[in-house]
């Protein structure tokens, strides 16, 4: 009783938090429930109307979105359990033993994810319908029957079990380290602060790094297909290395700026100042890039008809990080609009802080696009098919991602900052700061 008494409480309190991972588990179990329905279609799908092509869409899109998903999942969960340590340390203070902070976590990680598949149910197969029939249009023929969409039990019951498996391998972790964090540093440090890299993140960024060089001699030597995305390898090595690329990049640029405005001195302190936060909507706006990068060095933003076919392979995954980065800004609303209110005291106006917002979410933006320039090196260099490629292709779709990264994280950094507007000053001093 203790345990689902802790939980109801827990989400009640902390809803801002759970709502926002709940946003993102409902979009990775759709994109399960996506994959489950391109293989219970194929198996009922007669053999004239080419059942393996929704297969081959199955195999393509889930290896581009489940890394994505695991990926979401484990940063979102495991920020979640970051920020609420000091009230993780309260409840020790109050008798209550790791074990049991564990089993409150897993517990509300599974609830969010059955609550998440379930909706997602709900949606699947006009969304599947969506993915078989309209977006592939422009390329299937007049003569082709459309896709009878069918979901089966026994391909949703798989998604459902891999799903939930990684939902809760996900918390496990978090979950872990909440139960093992010291009472004393979780109340004297309720920010979270950067650890430095561990020597098994330093080396095996610098082992992908090494691979990554391997594979564009072995390119160019051979001319083989096999080694044609390494700029894929290169964001594998930027994730292990994230916090300390991110942070020094953005510190880097942000220093040649010299401005005498105060929205600007405000932006940039609050970026440096939220660093994990910062480098949390940085790196996954970096991921939806690099995905972006692919999109355009296979040229499907080269052919109108492959416009569609892109945004239904590529889409979601992009889609799905560019929404968790901004699920981790808005789970810290109250700790900005607290911040507001501070701002109001000192005699900042209501414009002042809605421009130091812009620049913000501008600052993430742009730390963003210069590291995945780096990122798209290999892809500009040694564009696809060699001397008919386009050097360009791959840095097509970036401007395009970069442009909804910004208003994604503008809207959600001027949002508190509005409702900020709405109260007294009193009662927004008194807000938590989660």
């Amino acid at each position: 009783m203790m345990i689902l008494k802790l939980v109801t409480t827990e989400l009640l309190v902390a809803w801002r938090l759970w709502a926002g991972a709940f946003v993102v588990a409902l979009f990775a179990a759709l994109i399960a429930c996506v994959c489950a329905g391109d293989f219970s279609t194929a198996s009922v799908t007669p053999a004239s109307e080419d059942p393996a092509g929704l297969i081959n869409h199955a195999i393509i899109f889930a290896s581009f979105n489940v890394p994505v998903v695991i990926g979401a999942l484990n940063v979102l969960l495991s920020y979640i359990v970051d920020l609420q340590r000091s009230r993780y340390a309260l409840w020790q203070l109050a008798g209550v033993g790791p074990r049991t902070i564990r089993s409150v976590i897993l517990l509300q990680a599974t609830l969010l994810g059955i609550a998440a598949f379930a909706i997602a149910l709900l949606l699947a197969a006009p969304t599947l319908n969506l993915f078989l029939n309209t977006l592939s249009a422009p390329i299937r023929s007049e003569a082709a029957p459309l896709r009878h969409v069918t979901l089966g039990v026994f391909e949703l019951s798989i998604a459902f079990v891999l799903f939930m498996a990684v939902v809760v391998l996900s918390a496990l972790g978090a979950a872990r380290k909440a139960s093992r964090t010291s009472i004393l540093a979780a109340i004297r440090t309720p920010e979270i602060i950067n650890a430095p890299l561990s020597k098994t993140r330093k080396n095996l960024a610098v082992a992908f790094l090494a691979f990554t060089l391997t594979s564009i001699v072995l390119k160019q030597a051979t001319g083989s297909g096999w080694f044609d995305f390494a700029q894929l390898l290169i964001l594998v090595a930027f994730l292990f290395a994230a916090p300390w690329v991110a942070e020094r990049v953005m510190y880097f640029w942000v220093g040649l700026i010299r401005s005498r405005s105060d929205s600007w001195f405000i932006a940039r302190e609050s970026a440096k100042y939220n660093v994990t936060r910062s480098h949390a909507g940085i790196t996954l706006m970096v991921v939806a890039i690099g995905l972006a990068i692919v999109t355009g060095y296979i040229g499907l933003w080269s052919e109108p008809q492959y416009m569609a076919i892109g945004l239904a392979v590529f889409g979601s995954p992009i889609g799905l990080v560019l929404f968790a980065g901004v699920a981790t800004i808005i789970m810290t609303s109250g700790h900005r609009r607290r911040d507001t209110a501070l701002l109001a005291i000192s005699g900042a106006t209501r414009a002042v802080a809605l421009t130091a917002a812009a620049l913000e979410s501008l600052i993430i933006t742009l730390t963003a696009g210069i590291i995945s320039l780096v990122i798209a090196l290999p892809a500009v260099i040694w564009p696809q098919g060699g001397p008919q490629g386009t050097p360009l292709a791959a840095l097509m779709p970036i401007p395009l991602v970069l442009v909804l990264g910004y208003v994604l994280m503008f809207i959600t950094t001027s949002r508190p900052v509005i409702q900020s507007s709405r109260n007294t000053l009193a009662t927004e001093l008194r807000l938590a700061v989660i």
